[in-house]
C-alpha cells in the first residue's frame, strides 16, 4: 500500500467538493469505481465517502452505486492478490530480501507488521477477510497479504465478493433510511407550520 501525500489528499478534498457542489453524478460514478479499485489494491482512497455522497444525491440509483463499488473493489482486490502472490514468489517468501521489500514498498507490512499479520492469517484464515471488509483499514492491505500467504483464490474471490456487496448494500440501505427520515421530518415540520399559520 502507498499512503497518500498532502497534495493527493487536497486533490481528494477538491474532487469531493466538486461532486457535491455540481452534483456531477456521472463523474462521481467513475470516481467511485476508480477509488474502489485503488483502495482494494495499492492506494487508500475515500470510497465510503464518495459512495455515501452519491447515494445521498440520488438514492434511487443506490443499486447502481452498490454494483459499481463492489465491482471496483473486487477488481482491485484481485490485482492486490496477484501483486502479493508475485512478490512472494519472486522474492523468496520469508527471506531477508522479501521482508526488506515489504518494509520499503508496502505500508503496514513492515517486518513486525508482516509477522503480526502472518499470525492473524494462521489463526483466522479466511475469516480475516470478513473482519477486514467491515473495518476502516484499506482492503488493499489484506488483498496483498492474501496473495503473499497464498490463500485459496476461489475462496478469496467468493468471500471478497460476498462481503463487499453486503457492506455496500448495508450502507446504501442505512443511507436511504436516513434520507427518508430527514425528508419525513422536514415535511412534518412544514405541515405543522402551515397548519399553525392558517386562519381559524
Amino acid at each position: 500500500m502507498v499512503w497518500p501525500t498532502n497534495r493527493v489528499l487536497e486533490a481528494y478534498r477538491k474532487g469531493l467538493e466538486q461532486l457535491l457542489n455540481n452534483q456531477n453524478l456521472k463523474l462521481g460514478r467513475w470516481a467511485l469505481f476508480i477509488c474502489s479499485f485503488a483502495d482494494a489494491s495499492i492506494f487508500p482512497a475515500p470510497v465510503l465517502t464518495i459512495f455515501i455522497l452519491l447515494v445521498l444525491l440520488n438514492y434511487r440509483r443506490a443499486g447502481n452505486y452498490v454494483a459499481l463499488a463492489t465491482l471496483g473493489t473486487f477488481s482491485g482486490a484481485l490485482a492486490g492478490y496477484f501483486l502479493g502472490y508475485a512478490t512472494s514468489v519472486n522474492l523468496n517468501f520469508g527471506s531477508a530480501g522479501f521482508l526488506q521489500f515489504l518494509n520499503n514498498h508496502v505500508s503496514g507490512l513492515s517486518e513486525d507488521g508482516f509477522h503480526r499479520i502472518q499470525l492473524l492469517y494462521s489463526k483466522w484464515n479466511v475469516w480475516i477477510l470478513f473482519m477486514a471488509s467491515f473495518s476502516p483499514i484499506p482492503y488493499g492491505l489484506f488483498s496483498i497479504s492474501s496473495g503473499i500467504f497464498k490463500m485459496s483464490l476461489p475462496i478469496y474471490c467468493l468471500v471478497t465478493l460476498i462481503c463487499q456487496a453486503t457492506k455496500f448494500w448495508f450502507l446504501a440501505i442505512v443511507t436511504k433510511k436516513i434520507v427518508t427520515s430527514v425528508l419525513l421530518t422536514f415535511l412534518d415540520s412544514e405541515a405543522e407550520e402551515l397548519t399553525g399559520s392558517s386562519p381559524h
